[in-house]
C-alpha cells in the first residue's frame, strides 16, 4: 500500500483524503479504458447493443451502491455531480415556504449555504442542534421541534474533526416525530457502515471521490419515501411525450446525459471496499490516526500542537490540529513546499463547525486525513516534518 509518490524529483506524501482520495480504487483504469474503447452511445437513449451494454454496467453500479447502503431498491439510488448537488436537491426540492428544520452545527457549506440562502429569502427557518464532545446530542433535538418542523439534517462524520455521529439515535428521534432525516455521508461512506433503513434515513447524500475511491464529479443520493421536486428538468429517455418529469425513480432526478465514467468508477470503488471489508478499512485508518496523535503528543510538538475533537469518539481517519504561536497557513505551505506533505489548512468549508469546536478565531486548523492506502511511514514523515517546522528547523528535501 502507499499513497505517496514522487513529483518534481522528491517524495510526496498525500494526507488530504478528506478533500479527494488518492490513489483511486484499483480497477478504475481498466474500466475507463474499456469505456473509452467500447462505450459507444448513451444510456436510456440508444436502441443498439453497445448502449444496452452500458446500461447493464451502470445498473450493476447502481445495484452495488444500493446494496452497500441497504437501500430498499436500486431505483432509489440517483446519480448527481456530487454531494453538494445532492444536498441542494434535498434542500431546494423538499423544503417549502414556512418550513422549519433542525441542523447540526458541524455541517459543511454544501448544507449551510443553500440552507441559509433559503432562510435569507424568507422560505424557511432553522435551529442549530446541540453537541457534546463534537457529537450531536440526539435527546437535545426534541426541545427544538416546532409544529412546522419538517426535517433534521446531519452529517455522518465531520470533515473538520472526523468524529462520527450517532445517526441511528438522531434518525430514531426524527422518525418518532415524523420528520424527514437527511444525512450527508460524504466523509463516512467507504469507512463506516451505513444502513439507510436501520437509521431511518430518508435522504442520503454521497460523493464518489472520497471514501468510495472513485473519480471527482460524481455522487448521488439514496431517496426514501419522501416527495422531492427535481432541481434539474430535461430529457430522461422515458415518457418523452410529456413535458412533466417522470414521477418514478431514478428518472425523476436524472435529466440529461449522466457521468458514465464517474458512475463506473464508483462501482469499482465499492467492489474494492467490499473485497477488503469496511471493518478492516475503518480499523486501519483508526490505527493511523492513533499513531499520528500519539506522536504529536510527545516532546516539543506537545507544547504547541493539539488535536481537535475527542479521541474517545469513533472517527473516519481525520486529525485536525491547532498550533500555538504559529501561522497555520505558513506551516501547511512549508509542509508542502519543503517536505512534500499534502494537507488542508483553514476552515475546510465548514465555518460553523469551527465555531462550534472553538477553532474559528484562529483561522481554522491544519487537517491530516488518512486513506487505506497510507502507511505508518507516511504518518511518521508528516509528524517529523511538522516537528521540524514548529521547532524552526527546516530541512529541505526538494
Amino acid at each position: 500500500m502507499g499513497s505517496s509518490g514522487y513529483s518534481g524529483g522528491f517524495r510526496r506524501t498525500f494526507l488530504d483524503n478528506a478533500s479527494s482520495s488518492f490513489p483511486r480504487a484499483p480497477g478504475i483504469k481498466a474500466a475507463l479504458n474499456d469505456y473509452l474503447n467500447s462505450g459507444i452511445g448513451n444510456i436510456g437513449r440508444g436502441q443498439y447493443r453497445s448502449a444496452y451494454d452500458l446500461e447493464e454496467k451502470v445498473m450493476a453500479a447502481r445495484e452495488a451502491i444500493a446494496a452497500f447502503f441497504n437501500a430498499h431498491d436500486p431505483s432509489a439510488v440517483v446519480f448527481t455531480s456530487g454531494g453538494t448537488a445532492s444536498l441542494n436537491m434535498f434542500l431546494k426540492g423538499f423544503l417549502k415556504k414556512g418550513d422549519h428544520v433542525i441542523v447540526s452545527p458541524l455541517e459543511h457549506n454544501a448544507v449551510m449555504r443553500p440552507l441559509d440562502d433559503l432562510r435569507a429569502k424568507g422560505v424557511i427557518e432553522y435551529s442549530i442542534a446541540p453537541i457534546k464532545d463534537g457529537v450531536v446530542v440526539a435527546s437535545g433535538l426534541e426541545p427544538l421541534i416546532r409544529p412546522n418542523t419538517k426535517a433534521v439534517i446531519c452529517n455522518h462524520a465531520s470533515n473538520v474533526s472526523g468524529s462520527v455521529q450517532d445517526i441511528e439515535a438522531v434518525g430514531m428521534t426524527a422518525h418518532e416525530h415524523g420528520l424527514a432525516f437527511c444525512v450527508d455521508s460524504c466523509q463516512s461512506a467507504g469507512c463506516v457502515g451505513i444502513d439507510v433503513r436501520k437509521s431511518h434515513i430518508d435522504f442520503l447524500a454521497f460523493t464518489g471521490h472520497k471514501g468510495l475511491l472513485g473519480l471527482p464529479g460524481i455522487g448521488g443520493a439514496v431517496v426514501g419515501g419522501i416527495a422531492v421536486e427535481p432541481l434539474i428538468r430535461g430529457g430522461t429517455g422515458s415518457l418523452s411525450d410529456s413535458f412533466d418529469m417522470p414521477v418514478f425513480l431514478p428518472d425523476r432526478f436524472e435529466a440529461g446525459t449522466q457521468n458514465i465514467p464517474g458512475i463506473l468508477s464508483v462501482g469499482c470503488g465499492i467492489d474494492f471496499i467490499n473485497s477488503v471489508g469496511l471493518d478492516k478499512i475503518r480499523s486501519y485508518k483508526r490505527e493511523l490516526r492513533k499513531r499520528f496523535i500519539g506522536l504529536i503528543s510527545k516532546g516539543k510538538l506537545a507544547e504547541f500542537v493539539s488535536a481537535v475533537g475527542s479521541e474517545d469518539i469513533e472517527n473516519v481517519g481525520i486529525v485536525s490540529i491547532s498550533v500555538k504561536s504559529h501561522d497555520i497557513a505558513c506551516i501547511a505551505n512549508a509542509l508542502d513546499m519543503e517536505y512534500g506533505v499534502c494537507t488542508r489548512v483553514g476552515l475546510q468549508c465548514a465555518p460553523l463547525a469551527h465555531k462550534s469546536l472553538g477553532t474559528f478565531e484562529g483561522g481554522g486548523t491544519i487537517r491530516f486525513s488518512f486513506s487505506y492506502f497510507n502507511t505508518v511511514e507516511d504518518v511518521e514523515i508528516a509528524v517529523a516534518a511538522l516537528s521540524d517546522i514548529v521547532s524552526g528547523v527546516h530541512v529541505k528535501t526538494r
